[in-house]
């Protein structure tokens, strides 16, 4: 998203986190998971345009992995909540 190492880094240490971006903590992990998926959007394009239509989840799996994250089934669940929400937003007046 092109912020600096350094900054990144700091919202990593910052155990105020929770409080300042309203995520409660039993969600963490799932924005954690999110956010290390964000590259993993598969696109279809076609003569009428395209759009995002869900993640690889393959490419996630790796991502998770990578990243040493592990989800709960409930945790995949609010997961695919996240994705979701994601795909109308970010496909908002694409159709």
């Amino acid at each position: 998203m092109g912020a600096p190492p350094e900054v990144i880094e700091g919202f990593r240490a910052d155990k105020e986190r929770d409080q300042r971006f309203g995520v409660w903590p039993q969600n963490w992990n799932t924005v954690q998971a999110f956010h290390a998926s964000i590259t993993q959007w598969r696109v279809a394009v076609g003569m009428a345009g395209g759009g995002r239509t869900g993640f690889d989840y393959a490419g996630v799996r790796a991502g998770l992995k990578m990243a040493g994250l592990a989800l709960s089934p409930d945790e995949w669940a609010d997961f695919r909540h996240m994705e979701i929400a994601a795909l109308n937003a970010l496909n908002e007046g694409q159709e």
